[in-house]
C-alpha cells in the first residue's frame, strides 16, 4: 500500500460480535485487523448463520480449509 494510502487508516477498537457490513447494505468502511480475527457469516433462509471464513492480520482463509 502506497504511503499516502496508509497515512489516511485510522485505528479503531470494535466490541465483539460488532457486524462490520450486512447483505444488501453498503459498505461503510474496510478493516484491517492488527489483532483476533473477524468471521464471515453465511445467514440461510430461517436466519441461523454459518461461519464462511476468518480475516486475521496475516491473511484470510475459508472455513473448509480451516477446520476440516
Amino acid at each position: 500500500m502506497p504511503p499516502a494510502d496508509l497515512a489516511q487508516l485510522e485505528a479503531v477498537s470494535l466490541p465483539l460480535r460488532k457486524v462490520l457490513s450486512a447483505p444488501g447494505k453498503p459498505i461503510a468502511a474496510v478493516y484491517f485487523p492488527k489483532t483476533g480475527y473477524v468471521s464471515m457469516l453465511a445467514y440461510l433462509e430461517k436466519g441461523d448463520a454459518i461461519k464462511v471464513g476468518v480475516v486475521g492480520n496475516e491473511d484470510h482463509r475459508a472455513a473448509g480449509p480451516a477446520w476440516g
